[in-house]
């Protein structure tokens, strides 16, 4: 339903990209894909063993590869990125029941971070909730809205108030 989508194309992936490349901390961003959990165990798969530096890893599920990554950073932090985390929730019985054991499992002991984005907002709210399995295990929680006139404005000093509004009338909230 459009009214549980909020805008597409706000800018939620390049802002996460920036703030973790930022960071200095090793990161992998991972966009997850309506098609099956064996697709986006693969693609996340490659990208790991790519930015680890790491032959492909024996495992046949997306937790058994989240386990071996929170394993893996119990010495180095590293921040994992899953933008669209809705489609793959859908494709995984029990994704946010798995995070949660995952998380607890390896809290104070794994270094690892993980992002979830979306642009659905009753599942993304919905993970928040006291009867979500990840309820409580947010540290910051963004809620990402298309900018303001004057927020845009400030974008393009040197532009006339007319062309501000042609380009605000044009591209809505987006710099």
């Amino acid at each position: 339903a459009a009214s549980d989508v909020y805008k597409r194309q706000v800018g939620k992936s390049a802002l996460l990209k920036e703030a973790v490349t930022l960071s200095g901390v090793r990161w992998l961003y991972m966009e997850c894909k309506k098609t099956s959990e064996t697709n986006n165990l693969e693609q996340l798969m490659a990208l790991a063993c790519a930015k680890l530096d790491i032959p492909p890893i024996a495992v046949d599920t997306i937790e058994g590869l989240l386990d071996f990554l929170f394993k893996f950073c119990q010495h180095e932090p590293m921040v994992l990125v899953l933008d669209e985390y809705p489609f793959l929730r859908d494709l995984i019985q029990g994704a946010d029941s798995i995070l949660q054991a995952l998380v607890d499992r390896y809290k104070g002991t794994s270094k690892l971070k993980i992002i979830l984005c979306g642009s659905y907002i009753d599942v993304m709210k919905g993970i928040l909730e006291y009867k979500s399995p990840l309820y409580g295990r947010a540290d910051v929680i963004l809620h990402m809205m298309p900018m303001s006139y004057f927020d845009i404005a400030q974008f393009h000093p040197r532009f006339s108030f007319e062309d501000k509004v042609r380009l605000y009338a044009i591209f809505g909230g987006m710099p």
